[in-house]
């Protein structure tokens, strides 16, 4: 997995953890960012305001992140139990060397 952040990028093959905002995730083709993961659709919460979706990995199930999306009328825009890919900026993450 590689990723570009806004801070000092890290060296190839280096492992730490990847902070990301989850209202940065966005669900599809978000050409303008640089992250992009591959997920299956998990759940779906409306709660109020604020719709939240955890979705995992593709390519590792069990690795869970929680995505924000503000609550619409027309319900959320993917269905449980899809696949589809998040992508999120530079600006929305970071990371830190383990």
């Amino acid at each position: 997995f590689r990723c570009m952040t806004d801070t000092a990028p890290a060296a190839n093959g280096r492992a730490g953890k990847l902070l990301v905002r989850p209202e940065g995730l966005v669900f599809g083709a978000g050409e303008a960012n640089a992250n992009r993961l591959r997920v299956r659709v998990e759940e779906g919460n409306f709660v109020g305001p604020v719709s939240q979706v955890r979705v995992s990995a593709a390519a590792r199930p069990d690795l869970t992140l929680m995505v924000k999306l503000p609550s619409r009328a027309s319900g959320l825009p993917v269905a449980v139990g899809s696949e589809t890919e998040i992508t999120w900026g530079e600006r929305e993450c970071h990371f830190i060397p383990a």
